[in-house]
């Protein structure tokens, strides 16, 4: 099918405007392996209405205790957290991916839907209907002309059940897809348990390029001496630093601790910081499993030289994802395109 696939249009509907590393890293990674096979790809730039910049902005804080001056304080500090968000991810997007016109909303994409030969929903948690608030048609290629193929590229649910509400709608939905793979081995139990034949789970696509393809992308190294970088995931400890401090001094290393990793400021202003800080004699420890952290390890591993590293992972994270480093390590090519 290769040779077919050297002449498609490519039209991706991903995450692509969720402004965290995990993100913008997986969106920028499946317009690379579409381009690999030999197709001329675009992402779609659907926004969707709850992660337009006005919702955002007005989303009440998680913490009902912030009122009055506290949240006046918390509106304006976060004025400038979506100003710095934009001016990082929101030009890393800009600069590394073919756009097409913006589109919010499922009906602005029937209305006028982007041209291609194939249509793509994926990578990442595209049909996850707690963060969609809902089934988004969009994410299910709902709008796509007659007679166009639609395919799934390692997609998620974000969860390992469906509610009963949304299954009929979703087993409607992917009964018109062409092939379908998916990001985990859950993934493909649901899609089976609606009667949907063929689902195949692949591995995410920030672990299908090397790393002559990743390179263009890496900063100069940012800490000269070794040390041990502490990801955290929106603060969530877990005892994560009680476990990585002891090793960093039995091994005279530096702690460094990437604390938030959708905040861009914590290294240097780029979304891709959170994976160059490489070279040698470097320990790596990581408390989720999620697609940055994942890619993160996988890169200090792989292609940084660095072997030592140990994965804490939350049993709630890991029940999110239902991923397996494992099973990652085992895999390094994907058998995803052939439907194609």
């Amino acid at each position: 099918y290769e040779s077919e696939a050297k002449l498609m249009k490519a039209a991706i509907v991903t995450l692509h405007r969720v402004y965290n590393y995990g993100s913008v890293l997986q969106a920028y990674a499946t317009q690379k392996v579409f381009e690999k096979h030999g197709c001329e790809t675009s992402i779609v730039d659907y926004i969707t209405e709850q992660r337009t910049l006005k919702r955002i902005f007005f989303k009440p804080p998680a913490d009902p205790s912030i009122k009055g001056v506290k949240r006046v304080v918390y509106q304006i500090a976060k004025i400038g957290s979506l100003a710095l968000k934009e001016l990082t991810f929101g030009s890393f997007v800009q600069k590394t991916m073919r756009l097409t016109k913006r589109y919010v909303t499922a009906d602005d994409l029937a209305v006028d839907p982007p041209r291609a030969d194939v249509y793509v929903s994926g990578s990442d948690q595209v049909w996850n209907s707690k963060y969609n608030e809902g089934i988004d048609r969009g994410f299910f290629l709902d709008f796509v002309p007659s007679g166009r193929k639609k395919i799934s590229f390692a997609s998620s649910f974000g969860k390992s059940a469906l509610d009963e509400w949304e299954k009929e709608q979703t087993r409607f939905y992917l009964s018109q897809y062409a092939a379908i793979s998916v990001r985990e081995d859950s993934a493909v139990e649901i899609v089976e348990d609606l009667g949907v034949q063929g689902a195949v789970q692949v591995i995410d696509p920030t672990l299908q390029l090397t790393k002559s393809e990743w390179q263009p992308l890496a900063s100069p190294r940012l800490v000269k001496e070794p040390y041990l970088a502490l990801m955290l995931l929106y603060n969530e400890d877990n005892g994560a630093t009680g476990i990585a401090r002891p090793i960093a001094d039995e091994r005279g290393l530096k702690p460094l601790a990437l604390i938030h990793i959708s905040e861009p400021t914590r290294l240097r202003r780029t979304p891709y910081a959170v994976f160059c800080l490489k070279k040698k004699k470097t320990a790596y420890l990581t408390i989720t499993v999620i697609n940055g952290c994942i890619f993160t390890a996988w890169y200090f591993f792989c292609f940084a030289n660095t072997k030592d590293y140990l994965l804490y992972t939350s049993p709630r994270q890991l029940d999110r994802t239902g991923w397996r480093m494992p099973s990652y390590a085992q895999q390094q090519k994907s058998h995803t395109l052939t439907a194609l």
